[in-house]
Order: structure tokens, then C-alpha cells, then sequence
């Protein structure tokens, strides 16, 4: 069989998953897709023969989105079906932040900044602060201030509760919240839940859609 006959030839890896040879260079590279849609390129013909390629990326398609497993790397993520091609533009990755970041025309980027398509001086918001899911639907545009309404309990935090703490002296729990960089003191209170109750109130008058209630 002569090597540009080759195009279309299809085996079973080790993996199990078949793959089909689509293009074919010189010196005997080619590309090679596999049944899960992923791509390798530019690999060795006789890895291919010998069923030695492995799927870069392990797509699992759930209704309208997909979850992206990298076996090598071992992380997972979210996208919409329909952004399945930012797969083909760069190699994504877990950032030390917790964020997914690739490299696409020579400029690091977040992957739920690039699927909304952002202006710079604009912000996303992880609606449910799941880091890894960068399905549309999970993302909103915000400025710097409504994001960092949208935030998690602070680790020094004595309580379970966001905006709940203990007052030692006065030996009650306080509820506090921060609105355009002003604290705010809301109360003193015999049990935590009454704290983060009045905490609710307060961050859905001020925060609205951008309020991250506690769940009492």
C-alpha cells in the first residue's frame, strides 16, 4: 500500500479507541483522529500500526456541553458543545490559580475569559465558583466590583457562615458585609444562623444577581 493510500485507514489502539489516519507528510507523519473527535499530529506511522497512540483528551458529551478529561495531566473541565473548538486552538491546562489557561498567538489566557470573548477592562464571573466549568451558562460579564461581590468565605473566617463571625468580648456572632469597599456592621446575634439571615437580606438589597447567599 503506498503511503498517501493510507488516508482513511483505521485501527484500534491499546486504549481501546480506533482512530483514522486523515493526513499524511513526508518522512511518514501523519494525523491521526480518533473516535472521540481528538487529534494527534504529527505522528509516526508505526506508532499508529502498532496501536501505540493515545487520545491527547477524553470527551464525554452530556446533553448541550462536553466534559474535557486529560488523562496525562488529570484534570477536567466544562464547555459548551459549541465551543468545542477551542480544543483545536491551543493545549489547555490547570493554572496554580485554579483557573484553565492555554496559549493562543502567543498570549496566555484564561479559558473563561476566551470563550465570552471579553474586552480587557471587563471581568467574568463563575456564577456557581465552579473554577473548571466554562460553560456559558455558568459565566456572566461584570466590572472588577461586582465580581468581587461574588466571593468565597475568607479562610480566617470563625464561622461556616460568610459575613458571620464571633465577637469575642462581646461573646456574640457578628454580621458584617462589605458594599464599594466600606464594612458595614449589621448586628450582634445568639446563633449563627440569625447572623447569616441578616447577612441575606443585606447582600441581596446591595449585591442583587451578585449576592453569594449562605445556605442556612
Amino acid at each position: 500500500m503506498g503511503k498517501f493510500e493510507r488516508i482513511g485507514e483505521v485501527r484500534t489502539m491499546h486504549n481501546g479507541l480506533s482512530a483514522r489516519i486523515i493526513e499524511y507528510y513526508r518522512y511518514s507523519n501523519i494525523t491521526v483522529e480518533f473516535e472521540n473527535g481528538m487529534r494527534v499530529y504529527n505522528k509516526h506511522y508505526h506508532e499508529f500500526e502498532r496501536g501505540q497512540l493515545k487520545s491527547p483528551l477524553v470527551l464525554t458529551h452530556v446533553d448541550d456541553y462536553v466534559d474535557v478529561y486529560n488523562p496525562n495531566l488529570k484534570f477536567s473541565f466544562m464547555i459548551d458543545a459549541d465551543d468545542l473548538y477551542v480544543l483545536d486552538d491551543t493545549s489547555w491546562w490547570k493554572h496554580r490559580t485554579g483557573y484553565i489557561h492555554g496559549r493562543v498567538n502567543g498570549k496566555y489566557v484564561a479559558l473563561h475569559r476566551y470563550v465570552m470573548r471579553l474586552p480587557e477592562e471587563m471581568e467574568v464571573d463563575h456564577v456557581n465558583f465552579n473554577l473548571n466549568d466554562c460553560r456559558k451558562s455558568q459565566l456572566r460579564i461584570c466590572s472588577t466590583m461586582e465580581n468581587r461581590k461574588n466571593t468565597r468565605i475568607k479562610k480566617h473566617n470563625t464561622s461556616t457562615m460568610k459575613g458571620v463571625t464571633w465577637h469575642k468580648r462581646i461573646k456574640k456572632w457578628q454580621a458584617r458585609i462589605t458594599s464599594d469597599k466600606n464594612r458595614i456592621h449589621l448586628g450582634y446575634f445568639d446563633t449563627p444562623e440569625e447572623a447569616a439571615c441578616v447577612y441575606n437580606e443585606k447582600a441581596i438589597e446591595l449585591h442583587g444577581e451578585f449576592a453569594r447567599l449562605n445556605t442556612i
